[in-house]
């Protein structure tokens, strides 16, 4: 029922170039276990990309093993809390697009070990700054801690235009992870190089600085704010400053990179 009238509006509206139609598809489940969902989807999609590639209704099996191969590459995406179910679906994924001849596609960029409830839909949310409930008392914070920290970031936004967004450079990162996801995957040489850029992106410093941003703007919902904690709780101010390009305090960052670690914050 999701996807049927997805995969039927693509192809009516690109009747000359249906196999880029299919392929232009993201499947997204955000708590996929070992796969089910993803591999059912994927199965239909690649029935239909393999009788657009035959030209008729009976494809060969040559023909679905390369669209199955296809549409993991492109269209199909997963994310779960448990790393063991991320595992167990990348092996399902694998099993099922297998092509003879061809290496196994590299999954570890679309298949997430993360909690797709908790952190940024889009980074253009930064420039909001970190929202006033973000310091609401939970159990076992200090009223009076948070009502000074909701004062402190208040008094930052207001730094700004009444209405202007805050100053936050949103960095080229997503052009990066375009480059590796349309490296080719035709040998086992060309998935480690494919491997060895994902990896390098994300260890890049303008994709480091992102993301400690948008960890930062999480951390802050999630941190425990009482007189001990208060100096390690980020606020707007504190994103101004790291989107500047000042240094935080070192137990700030430990702080919100321990919080982004235990929740799992998936961006």
């Amino acid at each position: 029922s999701a996807l049927e009238p997805v995969l039927a509006d693509r192809l009516k509206r690109n009747p000359q170039q249906p196999r880029e139609a299919i392929l232009s598809i993201t499947v997204c489940d955000p708590a996929c276990g070992s796969g089910h969902f993803l591999l059912a989807a994927g199965r239909r999609l690649a029935a239909e990309l393999a009788r657009t590639d035959a030209g008729t209704d009976q494809p060969t099996e040559q023909h679905y093993r390369h669209a199955i191969r296809d549409v993991v590459r492109h269209c199909i995406y997963g994310v779960d809390l448990n790393p063991m179910a991320v595992e167990l679906c990348k092996i399902g994924l694998w099993l099922e697009s297998i092509e003879p001849g061809k290496p196994l596609s590299f999954l570890d960029a679309h298949i997430q070990n993360g909690n797709a409830l908790v952190g940024l839909l889009d980074a253009k949310m930064l420039e909001a700054g970190i929202p006033a409930d973000a310091f609401k008392p939970l159990t076992g914070d200090d009223k009076t801690v948070c009502s000074e920290l909701r004062k402190q970031n208040n008094d930052a936004l207001k730094i700004t235009k009444a209405g202007a967004k805050l100053a936050i450079s949103l960095r080229q990162v997503p052009q990066q992870f375009a480059a590796v996801e349309a490296m080719p995957e035709d040998t086992v040489e060309q998935v480690n190089a494919k491997r060895i850029a994902y990896s390098q992106a994300t260890d890049h410093k303008d994709y480091q600085q992102q993301r400690l941003k948008e960890d930062l703007f999480t951390a802050a919902f999630f941190a425990t704010k009482t007189v001990e904690s208060a100096g390690t709780v980020p606020t707007s101010a504190h994103l101004v400053l790291l989107a500047e390009g000042h240094p935080l305090p070192e137990a700030m960052v430990n702080t919100i990179t321990a919080l982004a670690r235990e929740h799992k914050f998936l961006h």
